[in-house]
């Protein structure tokens, strides 16, 4: 066979891994919220992070496993329902990186105003759960009209995916440069007070981190995205494609991510107002479990 050509057996091994990935990934998630909600110790923003990712990573294990098959004619799964398990998954997860960012904002917020001053944390909450709620209407239209005019099959792209891949490639966009601007703005607060602790150097390392893996992340898929609408081509009819776009890209960060902010719980119900808010910053940064 040519190396370009479709190999099932490359291919096989490729998507299983990946579904390995995914699924490991939401077992993880729901081990943590599991033990966070045992003990009471699940922040709000965390009871909708995980179950956000093992959503997520449910889905598109489904269709990495589907996937071979249904290219081989073991099975024949509709060209719709696959194009809807493929790409999903993107938003839910999505929603992920976004918990984290708005968790970031909500500290550096915070840490510039008082203690008793709840507002500020409501207002985000109403216009996070606002972002997505636009996000999601705006992608069940593009569903509606995806499913009902377009034609799907593997080996190109249509209409309807060219326009989810630009919808996506601009919330990557966004969302990379309130990462940026929130992360370099926390970095130097960390950084400017007086003491410097193990902790709070430690946080400062997490910061940079995540900072730098999502924004490379983020901004290396709105460029394959846009390489494949310019050549009209689904890296899927390659052997291989999807394992080395997905597996860098989507599972190592979120494996990454998950790694990092599962840590140390916060206590800030029991600090007063300068260890509040400094036992704010380290909890939120390093867990929201």
């Amino acid at each position: 066979m040519f190396i370009d050509h479709w190999d099932h057996r490359q291919y096989d091994i490729s998507h299983h891994l990946l579904a390995v990935g995914y699924t490991l990934l939401a077992f993880v998630s729901l081990i943590v919220f599991v033990r966070g909600m045992i003990s009471r110790h699940l922040s709000i923003w965390a009871s909708f992070f995980y179950p956000f990712l093992m959503i997520g990573c449910c889905v598109r294990s489904v269709y990495f496993v589907l996937l071979p098959g249904d290219i081989e004619n073991w099975w024949n799964v509709s060209g719709r329902v696959m194009y809807v398990l493929n790409s999903l998954p993107s938003f839910v997860i999505f929603t992920n990186y976004l918990i984290l960012l708005f968790i970031w904002v909500e500290i550096y917020h915070f840490s510039h105003g008082k203690p008793s001053d709840g507002h500020k944390g409501d207002r985000l909450k109403r216009l996070f759960f606002g972002i997505n709620g636009v996000m999601y209407l705006i992608l069940v239209v593009l569903y509606i009209l995806a499913l009902v005019v377009e034609h799907f099959t593997l080996d190109t792209t249509n209409y309807a995916q060219i326009a989810m891949a630009i919808f996506i490639s601009v919330l990557y966009l966004l969302t990379t440069v309130g990462f940026l601007i929130y992360g370099s703005r926390l970095y130097f607060k960390f950084v400017s007070m007086p003491v410097y602790t193990k902790s709070r150097r430690r946080v400062l390392r997490k910061i940079q981190i995540i900072c730098a893996l999502v924004s490379l992340c983020f901004l290396t898929r709105m460029g394959v995205d846009t390489i494949t609408i310019a050549l009209n081509k689904n890296p899927s009819i390659y052997a291989w494609g999807d394992f080395v776009y997905y597996f860098p890209l989507d599972v190592l960060p979120l494996a990454l991510m998950v790694y990092l902010l599962h840590g140390h719980k916060t206590a800030e119900a029991h600090q007063k107002y300068h260890n509040q808010r400094e036992s704010l910053l380290q909890g939120h940064v390093v867990t929201i479990a």
